[in-house]
């Protein structure tokens, strides 16, 4: 998979900073199907952008704490909020 399907996961978790989700939860979210899932989720892994919690069953955040997922947000946010005022 490429980038349009990490994208969707990204904008999923960035969308949701509070919020942390597991694989099933990230599929019937995005549409993808779970290999892809597994596939994004172990790059953004890599890359620090999301968090794994290991708890039962695991779930996925992203990682306000990483400095470019925070460029990141700032600007999701601001594109939100420049489409609201449209």
């Amino acid at each position: 998979m490429g980038s349009g399907a990490q994208f969707r996961v990204l904008l999923h978790l960035a969308l949701r900073p509070r919020e942390a989700f597991t694989k099933y939860g990230l599929v019937k979210a995005t549409g993808l199907r779970t290999p892809a899932i597994t596939d994004q989720l172990e790059r953004l892994l890599e890359l620090g952008w999301v968090k794994k919690h290991e708890s039962s069953p695991i779930t996925y955040q992203i990682c306000i704490e990483n400095e470019v997922v925070s460029l990141i947000l700032t600007l999701f946010y601001e594109l939100k909020r420049k489409n609201a005022s449209r």
